[in-house]
């Protein structure tokens, strides 16, 4: 499955704290992405959306990685150098920082204040959300156990969200919803169709030129 797969998003850290621990074994990396049951910023100029508590399935290899990128990585579930929990508040994740030029650079800039928030991606199931559209800006709901986390990590500013797959849940949620066009009933049809016989007999009675 492809990065173009997921949708990502940016949490800030003025609410949620990035804290680095130093310990006998290194470094590691604390921050909380996304938070659960509240709302985010306005996405894409049309909707909001929040994440209920336990939002993510359980299981899969979860990467770190510095500014989106992959190549930048800092520890992954898999190796157990990456941790995530989650409760009522949101999904915490704990990194153990490698010795590594990016891992090095976390840590120092971490400390210094110098990263304001983290990026994750992650993948909604068909039907996995709700969406108001009732309310302006849209609400757009994700509910628990039906998405998948790829990737989190720490950033100095949020890249452009990637919100392509929830405009295409949001056209479809609609679609589903449009009220149908009312059928005529039984009187309206026949009223049509004597109204439709009056005028062929006005017609053919008319004497021809």
């Amino acid at each position: 499955m492809s990065k173009e797969d997921y949708e990502s998003r940016f949490i800030s850290f003025d609410e949620f704290e990035l804290r680095v621990d130093e310990g006998d074994d290194g470094m590691t990396l604390h921050g909380t992405a996304p938070p659960y049951g509240k709302f985010s910023g306005l996405i894409g100029g049309r909707f909001i959306e929040r994440f209920e508590a336990g939002a993510f399935k359980d299981g899969g290899d979860i990467i770190a990685t510095q500014e989106h990128d992959d190549a930048l990585l800092l520890g992954r579930t898999a190796s157990g150098t990456l941790k995530i929990r989650d409760d009522a508040e949101g999904r915490h994740f704990s990194v153990k920082l490698p010795d590594t030029q990016a891992g090095r650079d976390v840590a120092a800039l971490a400390k210094r204040g110098d990263l304001r928030g983290a990026s994750f991606e992650f993948k909604v199931e068909r039907n996995g959300d709700e969406w108001d559209t009732d309310k302006v800006p849209h609400e757009r709901t994700i509910k628990k156990g039906m998405a998948t986390m790829r990737q989190i990590g720490p950033v100095a500013r949020p890249a452009y969200p990637q919100f392509g797959l929830a405009m295409r849940s949001l056209e479809a949620w609609e679609a589903e919803r449009k009220p149908e066009a009312p059928e005529r009933s039984m009187s309206e049809e026949l009223e049509r169709r004597l109204q439709d016989m009056e005028l062929s007999a006005t017609l053919s009675s008319e004497p021809a030129e």
